[in-house]
């Protein structure tokens, strides 16, 4: 089971924040088109910012846990861990979407 969470997690903060993005794409077209939106568009707005400000939250922490998970694993050489901190501060940019590879990679073998 914890394999699973641990998987679900780490794909879950892309997932939140492109979420987010089409609902307001969608939303933003809406609103452009002419159509009378009312209280429910707005409700949804603020629901779909929201949303993705959680994924970005979720994302930062996760990303925070994942360095100090590198830092302190022992099977890793010193170029290694610098390689991976390095791509999970600097792809973290990119909607998170070194989460599901780091997982793939490390922690789907360390777990098992």
């Amino acid at each position: 089971m914890k394999k699973t969470l641990s998987c679900i997690l780490s794909f879950l903060p892309g997932i939140l924040i492109v979420l987010g993005m089409i609902t307001l794409i969608i939303i933003t077209g809406v609103q452009n088109s002419g159509i009378d939106t009312g209280v429910f568009v707005t409700v949804l707005q603020i629901l779909a910012l929201l949303i993705e400000m959680a994924g970005w939250i979720m994302g930062f922490v996760l990303m925070i846990i994942y360095v100090v998970k590198t830092i302190k694993n022992k099977n890793f050489s010193v170029g290694i861990k610098i390689l991976w901190c390095a791509l999970l501060f600097y792809l973290s940019v990119f909607f998170y979407v070194i989460l599901p590879i780091y997982w793939f990679v490390v922690l789907r073998k360390d777990q098992a």
